[in-house]
């Protein structure tokens, strides 16, 4: 009993401090869409926060281990920086919804079909490029801000040449009680014995999905938030607990207040950008919250992270829905929270681009390309099956937050 008490009161306290790291995402992606949302833009408006997001997501993974070390990155502070913040500023939803109506054309996408081919190429291609280039970007910064550039091998390569040097100890031993000589090629590793060829499999089962070089045995941002938290102080460890607790105090009481506070002004709401962002950071946190926990479904062994494929399409789902009926209500309280609320808060914070396209860049090639284009195609699949079973609104004004 005392035992489910206690990772009861855990998950609430590492939820807290989720949420409390979705609120300035929420702004910053708010921020960044409204500001280069204008005529003549060359570059659509959300690749900015997709841009920001991974980012930040690559620097605060090349910094990790130092501050885990130095001071206050502790597991789930790292956890509520990736997932709450990175994850809140970038989106999938949003993205795969633009694609989806160039595909249709809805409004303001009426376009011939050559320039609908050019179009959603347009919104893959620079979508998926730059954010990986964003991400590496921010790794690069990191090492640049903090000195942090290591030649160390991967943590599997290390764990490979500690198998091989045990069998190399084992089967030399074996050579000598034989008179039989052992000869190993550089590189490679000695796999003489029955036992020696088990501890290699073994090493390499785990990680048959995720690159040598990537994250060890194929661990999610969630697995990584795990690693190295022996490596603080107990001083900077106490430290970093008085910041979690702070942190997810903060996170719950600022979901209560703004749930209150929206809940009672619902009626009086006017045609302003301050309600749009007050919707979206009242429903906001509740998306990384589910995101958050659809995570753990991440694992190593899996072909793709289901966890995180099945959060961006709830999210396409849930924004292609809101949209089409927040753009035919006919009140405009209803069409706020619709698209506002639900569309940019909710799905914008259930789906995410930055841990997409960290997942992309650590998984093998074939896992990949399945999972990037699995995201995509079913993405769009949904959307037209929720397109058409609701139906097409008359003068449909097509991922506007305004109504």
């Amino acid at each position: 009993m005392y035992f489910a008490t206690t990772k009861i009161f855990d998950f609430f306290f590492d939820a807290g401090v989720v949420l409390f790291w979705c609120f300035p995402g929420i702004v910053v992606r708010h921020y960044l869409v409204n500001q280069f949302k204008y005529t003549g833009n060359l570059v659509f408006a959300v690749l900015y926060a997709q841009v920001i997001g991974c980012t930040l997501l690559g620097l605060i993974n090349s910094v990790k281990k130092k501050f885990q070390r130095l001071l206050l990155l502790s597991s789930i502070i790292y956890t509520g920086l990736t997932s709450g913040l990175c994850g809140s500023i970038t989106t999938f939803s949003t993205w795969q919804f633009d694609v989806f109506s160039i595909i249709i054309g809805l409004t303001p996408y009426q376009l011939s079909i050559k320039h609908k081919i050019y179009s959603v190429l347009s919104q893959l291609i620079f979508t998926t490029a730059s954010s990986c280039a964003a991400y590496d970007f921010g790794i690069h910064l990191g090492e640049l801000m903090f000195d942090n550039y290591t030649d160390e091998p991967s943590p599997l390569i290390d764990q490979n040449n500690n198998i091989e040097q045990n069998n190399l100890s084992s089967d030399n031993l074996a050579a000598q009680s034989t008179g039989q000589p052992n000869v190993v090629l550089k590189g490679q590793t000695c796999l003489s014995s029955p036992a020696s060829a088990s501890l290699v499999n073994r090493a390499n089962s785990n990680n048959r999905n995720y690159k040598a070089n990537g994250v060890s045995f194929g661990q999610s941002l969630i697995d990584m938030s795990q690693q190295d938290t022996t490596a603080q102080t107990p001083n900077s460890r106490n430290l970093s607990i008085y910041f979690e607790r702070g942190f997810s105090i903060l996170g719950w009481i600022a979901c209560v207040f703004f749930a209150t506070f929206t809940g009672i002004k619902y009626q009086s709401i006017t045609n302003n950008s301050n309600w749009n962002l007050l919707l979206a950071i009242t429903f906001g946190p509740l998306g990384g919250f589910f995101r958050w926990t659809l995570s753990k479904i991440n694992k190593p062994e899996y072909f793709i992270p289901y966890g995180t494929l099945s959060a961006n399409l709830i999210a396409v789902v849930i924004l292609t829905t809101s949209n089409i009926l927040g753009s035919s209500s006919s009140t405009f309280n209803r069409c706020l929270f619709l698209k506002s609320g639900l569309g940019f808060g909710l799905s914008g914070c259930l789906s995410t681009v930055s841990t997409f396209t960290f997942e992309i860049l650590q998984l093998r090639r074939r896992n990949a390309y399945s999972y990037y284009f699995i995201s995509i195609l079913v993405s769009q699949v949904l959307s037209l099956v929720v397109f058409k079973i609701i139906g097409k609104p008359v003068d449909f004004l097509i991922n506007s937050q305004d109504c």
